[in-house]
């Protein structure tokens, strides 16, 4: 908690913060740090170097000084899970007439505090979201020694005023050039996510183009946001995490004459040549410890043994003669099952294999295309990662910022996407990088026309 005292007399400076206290303990977040702001010298310093470090603020803004509270409001948090309390003598009017005032506390999770000497009380007023000076605060509660808080209707004190709009305000909607070309078709606007969210909370819309087509980014010479609007910006939550996909054109599909034998594995082989040595062999043997009584032993030697199961295993046909003794029939039965399996596993994956014929994809990193130098790059033109690659001192993103120099990176503007797409990327000599969702479009939009 940071501390500043007021100028005011001690009796008054002691109502003053009571009456802070009692809104706080009735409506603080305990995330929150709270800070007491007042007219004292290096305030609005102080309050830059705090907002940095901190997400959420509870501050207390002590002052009857219009041009003070009009520098501070110009200063102030954005993020609704800050909260803005001033206490004050000066009139509710003055918070309507003044446009920095109005503005900061009609945006913002603010109450404001009118101090009435006569009456020894507080009066909590809030504006609603985008007021102008033809609209009256309104009332939400009010504080004395005596009664405390009481609040003036159901509605929390700091309640969320963005739920729906009182008022029918018309808002400017910043857009880049890629979005306004997608929706305005024909005259007419076919952005129903901007429509739904307008019916829901009640409020118009207009659309405002940023001048250089993209996000409003840094430029070469280093400008991007106005001094003053620096100072002030802040981050929501993040909506959704996107990450940057690498887009190149597929390798021309390929047929390789030895694909007969990729199912034929080393160990398959190894174990097939294994049977074809060992199994005649023991079959010579069993033959010669009963061939006393066999009347044709030359039909049983170890090449005829061979000859035979290869015969199987090339589902050539075979006989066994029938004087042969059980364990020569057990043994061919076994080998015929054996060869029945291979020939039809090997028959599936032959078929798959020369089905699904071959495509290269050399690109499966952002290495892979930096230190491939027949490859272009192109990349959106004024975004927040071209910017984090020309600052980048060291890893990949530095060696991104080389190619860049040595003429191997391209910016473009998102709206000739598809035309690099056709163009480019599938002569397989350029590589599109932006984030998923662009990419899945480009990719789904490409399907549409193209069926491949």
């Amino acid at each position: 908690m940071l501390l500043m005292i007021s100028e005011d007399s001690q009796e008054e400076a002691l109502m003053f913060a009571k009456a802070a206290k009692s809104v706080l303990e009735t409506h603080h977040d305990l995330r929150c740090s709270t800070i007491f702001f007042s007219e004292a010298s290096g305030a609005l310093k102080s309050f830059l170097d705090i907002r940095r470090k901190y997400w959420c603020i509870t501050m207390v803004v002590l002052s009857d000084d219009v041009a003070f509270l009009a520098a501070l409001a110009e200063r102030s948090l954005v993020m609704t899970s800050s909260r803005l309390i001033a206490l004050t003598r000066l009139p509710a009017q003055t918070f309507l007439e003044n446009e920095k005032l109005r503005t900061t506390f009609s945006t913002m999770n603010a109450v404001i505090g009118i101090f009435y000497e006569k009456s020894k009380r507080f009066t909590m007023y809030y504006l609603e979201p985008y007021s102008n000076t033809e609209d009256e605060v309104t009332r939400a509660a009010h504080w004395s020694l005596k009664e405390g808080l009481v609040q003036a209707s159901r509605l929390p004190l700091f309640y969320d005023k963005f739920i729906r709009f009182k008022r029918r305000p018309t808002l400017k909607i910043a857009t880049e050039a890629f979005h306004s070309r997608q929706t305005q078709k024909d005259g007419r606007n076919t952005d129903h996510t901007a429509d739904y969210f307008a019916q829901g909370i009640n409020f118009n819309y207009r659309y405002e183009h940023i001048p250089d087509g993209t996000f409003g980014s840094k430029q070469d010479d280093g400008s991007c946001l106005s001094p003053s609007r620096v100072e002030i910006v802040d981050f929501t939550s993040p909506i959704s995490i996107q990450y940057s996909v690498i887009l190149g054109g597929r390798g021309l599909p390929q047929v390789d004459p030895w694909a007969f034998l990729f199912p034929l594995g080393p160990f398959v082989c190894a174990a097939i040549l294994a049977a074809l040595v060992v199994v005649p062999l023991i079959m010579v043997l069993l033959f010669t410890c009963a061939s006393f009584s066999f009347p044709n032993p030359a039909r049983f030697t170890w090449p005829a043994n061979l000859f035979e199961m290869i015969r199987v295993l090339l589902l050539q046909d075979n006989k066994i003669p029938g004087g042969a003794w059980w364990w020569r029939r057990l043994a061919m039965g076994g080998w015929m099952l054996t060869a029945l399996v291979l020939i039809k596993s090997y028959a599936g994956n032959l078929m798959s294999v020369l089905t699904v014929r071959y495509v290269q994809q050399p690109y499966q990193s952002l290495s892979d295309v930096v230190r491939d130098p027949s490859v272009s790059m192109i990349w959106q033109t004024n975004t927040s990662n071209v910017q984090f690659i020309r600052s980048a001192e060291t890893g990949i993103y530095r060696e991104l910022a080389e190619a860049e120099k040595n003429g191997r990176t391209k910016f473009q503007p998102i709206m000739n996407f598809f035309w690099s797409l056709d163009k480019l990327v599938r002569r397989r000599d350029h590589v599109l990088i932006d984030v998923e969702i662009m990419i899945m479009l480009m990719i789904g939009h490409d399907f549409t026309f193209t069926g491949g």
